[in-house]
This record gives structure tokens, C-alpha cells and sequence, in this order.
């Protein structure tokens, strides 16, 4: 007989309660199947005393301990001392799944942020990083040293920036402990090649912390960073997105991506009348009225802070 006999008593059997050999059916007669003969006999497991500490949809976890057949049946005394010790097997395994658990949303929250375009940095009050998404490691290495980033904090160029930004993180991070009142505040870090990153300081919304959040060990701020002119859409989500054609998409996505009208004409080879012709068709189906709100819905909608392919593998590691 092909026959798991704790197979079904698994299944079945009360959470949390202790289970002797002849307390499981079918127990007599195990010494008929392949299970006992297979794995039992050979480990010399006669006697077993067992429970099950968990069960739900998506797994059971049990715990059984063994004697062999020299020995004698569990008896009363170590009956009760598993009785006691039951509870408290049974909590740490629920504790290991809530952990388990949380662990999961952390990892699935951390791979939401690195999904964005926009830079996200959470430190703590001496600007120390805690958390670094992809795009915010990105735009600060490409910065050429305007803005550096290592374990002991982050650093700047110019003195009066970094006192600046110290000053913005430390009062943010307050606020998030409960010990302050700032809401934190921006400020621009000029680059090398005559760019610059935009940095917006925040406190976290206390609405979204536990009661108990709020000793200065806590104390922790998030920094935006961004850099104008960073986004460039692609013309195939554009149309996906809006329900253009690819020939309004990609007019749609060049004016976004900073040209004029007859510039774009000129890059993708049409005449301005076409241009104007399919700029008229984007405008029906956005809703937009003029080419500014056109710029504007697509760089603040959510296209704009979605990666595309070409910045994951930008950012991949090597």
C-alpha cells in the first residue's frame, strides 16, 4: 500500500493540538505501507507525537518528534511538557510569517520605487542614505561630482550647498519624528555641462507612520531628485497610452521632448501643414487645446515618470 497515513490528518487535523500514535487513524496497520517501510522503519521512527502549528491556502507546517521501537509511547509527562511548549512553537512560526511577509511588501514596495523615473532618496538626519532608488543613483553619478552620494552621507561641491541641504534634511527628518515642524523645502544643484538637478526635501506623512513612530533614532527624510529635460517619451507608449496613430505619436512625443513644431516636422521628414494636420487629430483625442497643454499632459502624466527599456538598461547593473 502506497499510503501516506499523516497525510490526511494534516489536512484535517486541529491547529495547535498535540497528537499521540494512537491517537492517528490508520495507525495500526502502517507497518502495511510503502510510506512506513520506505521512511520510518529505516530511521527506526515507531512512536511518533506531533501537531500542526499552521495551516491556510498556500501551506501547512507541522512538527512531530519520534521514538524508536526499544523505546516505550510517549508518556503522560512528555505529553504535558509538549503541551506547553505547543503555544509557543506555534507563535514563532507566526511570527516568521509575518516577518516572511513584510519582508515581501518591502522588496515589492523597493522594486515599485525603482520603477520611476524620479529620483528618490530616503536619509536619515545627517543625510545619510537609508533607501537609493536606481534613477536617483543615476542622476547623482551623473552629475560628475556636483552632488556625491556614499555610506556617510551626502556631499556636494560648493560648502553652501551642502549646508543648505543638511539644514533641509535635518529639520524634515524632525518633522517625520514628531519633533519638528518643517515641511521641508527645494533647492538646485548647478552641474559641470550647465545642467542641474532639482532637489524637493520632505518630511514623511505622519499620517502614513505607526503611533509609535516617533523617537529621533526614526528621524528620516525623503529627497525627489530630478533633472530637467531628463524625460524623453517613446513614441509607441505615447500611442498605446492616448489611442494615437504612430505618426501623431511620434509628432506627440517630439514636442514633449522639448522641439518646436517645425523642428519636429523637420526630425521626423513631414511638412509643418502635415505637422499642424496631425497636431490638430492629437489634440481631439487628448482633449488638450493648445501645444503647451499638450507638452504638459505628457510630462506630467504618467508616462512621464514610468522607465521605459532604453533607461533599464541604463541603469541595470553590470
Amino acid at each position: 500500500m502506497n499510503v501516506d497515513i499523516y497525510r490526511d490528518l494534516f489536512e484535517t487535523a486541529p491547529v495547535g493540538v498535540i497528537m499521540q500514535s494512537r491517537q492517528i487513524p490508520g495507525y495500526e496497520k502502517r507497518h502495511k505501507t510503502e510510506f512506513f517501510n520506505d521512511y520510518q522503519k529505516p530511521q527506526d521512527m515507531e512512536y511518533v507525537c506531533g501537531s500542526v502549528l499552521v495551516r491556510n491556502d498556500d501551506l501547512t507546517i507541522q512538527f512531530g518528534t519520534h521514538r524508536s521501537k526499544c523505546a516505550n509511547d510517549f508518556g503522560q509527562d512528555e505529553f504535558d511538557f509538549l503541551q506547553r511548549v505547543l503555544p509557543h512553537l506555534v507563535r514563532a512560526v507566526q511570527m516568521r510569517q509575518s516577518l516572511a511577509a513584510e519582508s515581501r511588501r518591502q522588496t515589492l514596495a523597493e522594486a515599485a520605487l525603482h520603477q520611476l523615473r524620479l529620483g528618490v532618496l530616503l536619509a536619515d538626519a545627517q543625510a545619510r542614505p537609508i533607501f537609493v532608488n536606481h534613477m536617483a543613483e543615476h542622476l547623482i553619478a551623473a552629475s560628475n561630482g556636483a552632488l556625491n552620494l556614499s555610506l556617510y552621507g551626502l556631499k556636494t561641491r560648493k560648502p553652501e550647498d551642502a549646508a543648505y541641504l543638511y539644514r533641509l534634511v535635518a529639520n524634515a527628518a524632525s518633522t517625520t519624528a514628531g519633533e519638528g515642524i518643517s515641511i521641508g523645502g527645494e533647492m538646485r544643484i548647478a552641474c559641470d555641462d550647465g545642467s542641474f538637478l532639482q532637489l524637493c526635501v520632505t518630511p514623511l506623512s505622519r499620517q502614513y507612520l505607526d503611533s509609535d513612530f516617533g523617537s529621533t533614532t526614526s528621524a528620516c527624510a525623503v529627497i525627489f531628485i530630478s533633472r530637467p529635460g531628463s524625460v524623453h517619451l517613446h513614441w509607441r507608449k505615447v500611442a498605446i497610452y492616448y489611442g494615437l496613430t504612430p505618426a501623431e505619436a511620434r509628432l506627440a512625443a517630439q514636442l514633449a521632448n522639448g522641439g518646436s513644431l517645425e523642428e519636429a516636422a523637420g526630425y521626423l521628414n513631414i511638412t509643418t501643414h502635415t505637422a499642424r494636420t496631425q497636431l490638430k487629430a492629437v489634440f481631439a483625442k487628448t482633449g488638450a487645446r493648445r501645444q503647451s497643454e499638450l507638452v504638459a499632459m505628457l510630462l506630467q502624466g504618467v508616462l512621464a515618470f514610468c522607465r521605459t527599456e532604453k533607461d533599464r538598461a541604463m541603469l541595470s547593473p553590470r
